[in-house]
């Protein structure tokens, strides 16, 4: 009962310190742009039934009520942790496996996305085409060895190679 009482007295000293004009420039409680939990909650967050439960001119005295009763609530098994070994060991235990599974959750996710972004900088692009296009393909870089063999080394010989080279190269592009 004492932790509550508390609790909201620290809360309404520091709202009524916070909205006075000396303080506003210091503290920047009221400037719209920040996204507070409070705010959030108001405006249609999880707890936003609650908090709107008597009206918007309820809304700080219902987030106080809210706030002081989670504290409370979340306050409670601490005197079983403090007055009982095995339970305190037992949540120890319980917070530190979390905490090295979330730990190494976060180690594997960034280092295989850096693996994986480093894997696929250097690969090379897979190109899948059927087997008529492969044929296809197989075939103009048959017809460009004949004709760069069986044509003499002049300008009319060079942009027909170029131009069934071009040629082959869009038909490898559309089949992808």
């Amino acid at each position: 009962v004492c932790f509550v009482v508390q609790h909201s007295i620290e809360n309404f000293v520091t709202l009524w310190v916070a909205y006075q004009p000396c303080c506003k420039s210091v503290l920047k409680v009221h400037n719209d742009d920040y996204l507070t939990l409070y705010r959030y909650a108001t405006d249609g967050g999880p707890g936003f039934f609650v908090i709107n439960m008597f009206g918007s001119r309820h809304h700080i005295k219902m987030w106080l009520l809210g706030n002081s009763l989670f504290s409370f609530l979340t306050g409670l098994p601490t005197y079983l942790w403090y007055s009982n070994l095995t339970a305190n060991a037992s949540f120890a235990f319980v917070v530190m496996c979390v905490g090295v599974w979330n730990g190494g959750n976060f180690y594997i996710e960034v280092f295989a996305n850096r693996y994986s972004a480093a894997r696929s900088k250097h690969a090379e692009p897979v190109i899948t085409i059927t087997k008529r296009e492969y044929d296809a393909l197989k075939a103009n870089i048959r017809e460009l060895e004949l004709l760069r063999a069986t044509l003499p080394n002049s300008f009319e010989a060079k942009s027909a190679v170029a131009k069934m080279a071009t040629s082959a190269e869009n038909d490898g592009q559309s089949a992808s």
